[in-house]
């Protein structure tokens, strides 16, 4: 953990889920003697950026390909929450390509984690199950594949209701998780900033962002979302 540092460091990178648990806990970490601040390349990322900037960093990196090849491949820098990029550059290397078939990112790479081998391959290419919108050279994270649900026969993506929820509002981390009763399918909300919440105002909101079918009908408080060792939100445990 870094707090209270006294002197200068060339370069951090802190996990999304710990940022949060920064931001939830309010420890107390100074990062305006970090020369860059790293974090992954996630829909919500710009909100884990914002708490960043709060806490004195000065540069922020985008990065995609840390955890999966060791070295990133997709990567922005920023000074301000103002210029933090939505699109990332998509670049092959020395040591790792990149393709998207039907907007999933395949990876191909010398030092590849071994954990990506589980992954279904195509030859040498490996699915990482990441969506990805592209524009011209440019991409943007959109989901997981198996962040993609049915629901009452339209497609719907819970990690855009997250991350619309988490850059847009106060309530803290938030897991969509979808739900079956009687036959009707719907979206849960579990958030985990114990805060009242107008749920005809956030609807408004989501309105703007989600297509209107995918729009939750229950918000739930929870102390905490429950993860992987790794950080990730497991949905099908609440």
């Amino acid at each position: 953990m870094i707090e209270n540092l006294n002197e200068d460091v060339n370069y951090t990178i802190l996990v999304p889920s710990l940022i949060d648990m920064i931001r939830m806990n309010n420890m107390p970490v100074d990062l305006s003697r970090v020369k860059r601040v790293g974090t992954g390349a996630s829909a919500v990322s710009k909100r884990h950026a914002e708490i960043l900037f709060s806490l004195g960093a000065t540069e922020v990196n985008q990065l995609y390909g840390a955890t999966e090849i060791g070295s990133p491949s997709l990567y922005k820098s920023s000074t301000s929450i103002d210029d933090y990029p939505d699109y990332l550059e998509l670049k092959n290397t020395d040591i790792s390509e990149f393709k998207l078939v039907n907007n999933e990112l395949y990876v191909k790479s010398k030092t590849l984690c071994v954990n990506y081998k589980d992954f279904s391959s195509d030859g040498e290419w490996f699915k990482t199950n990441d969506l990805w919108e592209q524009k011209g050279n440019l991409v943007k994270f959109a989901g997981r594949s198996n962040d993609i649900v049915k629901l009452n026969g339209y497609q719907c993506s819970l990690l855009l209701i997250e991350s619309t929820i988490e850059n847009n509002t106060n309530l803290g981390e938030v897991l969509a998780i979808p739900r079956n009763k009687m036959g009707t399918d719907y979206i849960e909300v579990a958030y985990t900033n114990n805060t009242i919440i107008n749920k005809q105002t956030l609807n408004s909101m989501l309105e703007t962002h989600v297509p209107v079918y995918s729009i939750p009908r229950k918000y739930t408080y929870v102390e905490s979302l429950p993860k992987t060792s790794l950080g990730k939100k497991i949905r099908n445990v609440l």
